[in-house]
């Protein structure tokens, strides 16, 4: 049996013509949603890579996060302050006007708090870990109690 097309000829070609532009309109849909997805991804590589070389810059932050510490114990007079005093003497009576200026010097591995009147008070980074113990970590020991006193045992001797 031969296929038969049962209606007007014209009517036909504009019903094609009115799909060719559905369909039309639904692949330009289509190309505009994947073409947004793209540009996401993008937005999203692009903060991506603003942030790809944090742990390069992490010794960074870390010295800019004890000069605040530093600045705020002396501006507060915190009891990390009498600590300070053991490594830094003279830093107690420093008051919060006369600071010019806190920063490492990475040379010598300190931190420089700068006075108005020239003084140069230092604290050495190794120092950092007997005043603000609880940034770093400590080396296993074994810790024996004798009844008096606590003997602590360091592996490393």
């Amino acid at each position: 049996m031969k296929d038969v097309i049962v209606g007007d000829i014209v009517e036909i070609l504009q019903k094609l013509q009115e799909r060719k532009k559905e369909i039309i309109k639904e692949v330009k849909s289509v190309s505009d949603y994947y073409q947004k997805q793209e540009e996401q991804k993008t937005v999203v590589r692009q903060h991506y890579e603003k942030f790809s070389h944090v742990e390069e810059l992490q010794g960074y932050y870390t010295h800019v996060m004890f000069c605040r510490l530093i600045f705020l114990d002396i501006k507060n007079r915190t009891t990390y302050l009498k600590k300070m005093e053991k490594y830094c003497e003279g830093i107690q009576n420093l008051k919060l006007e006369e600071i010019r200026n806190v920063r490492y010097n990475d040379e010598f591995q300190e931190y420089v708090i700068l006075s108005d009147n020239g003084e140069r008070y230092e604290i050495y980074e190794d120092n950092l870990r007997f005043i603000y113990p609880m940034f770093f970590k400590i080396q296993e020991a074994n810790i024996a109690f004798d009844g008096e006193k606590f003997i602590v045992y360091n592996i490393d001797e």
